[in-house]
């Protein structure tokens, strides 16, 4: 799946929608393939606590893997939480973004090619 502009707008008394968990699932992903996090979810489906748990956790992985210190939202799944997941995918996005592009970047490591006017340091 392709990423999906988290959103972050809910609010309280709003239906959380299979197409919704769909997207968070997606995003994750999308960040970490290795995750394997459902997305076809349907609107007959009903969002265990199982499969909550098994996002936090990919959500876990991702921030340690990226380094980010943040806390993961909670076990209630409500408008705050799912603006909190919303947020938190928002943020692994960038850093996994910055980290993909130095991956695909040539570096050399010790050796400096600035070209025919090269001077050595002393």
């Amino acid at each position: 799946m392709s990423w999906q502009t988290p959103r972050t707008d809910w609010t309280n008394g709003e239906n959380f929608t299979a197409a919704e968990m769909n997207r968070i699932a997606g995003n994750i992903n999308y960040l970490n393939p290795k995750a394997g996090l459902k997305e076809d979810y349907t609107e007959d489906d009903i969002l265990t606590q199982n499969q909550w748990d098994t996002m936090q956790e990919a959500l876990r992985v991702l921030l340690t893997i990226c380094g980010i210190s943040a806390e993961i939202p909670g076990d209630v799944i409500n408008s705050a939480t799912i603006n909190a997941v919303e947020q938190l995918t928002a943020a692994l996005k960038i850093r996994v973004d910055s980290i993909r592009a130095q991956a695909m970047a040539n570096i050399y490591a010790g050796d400096l090619y600035p070209g025919e006017n090269y001077v050595r340091g002393v």
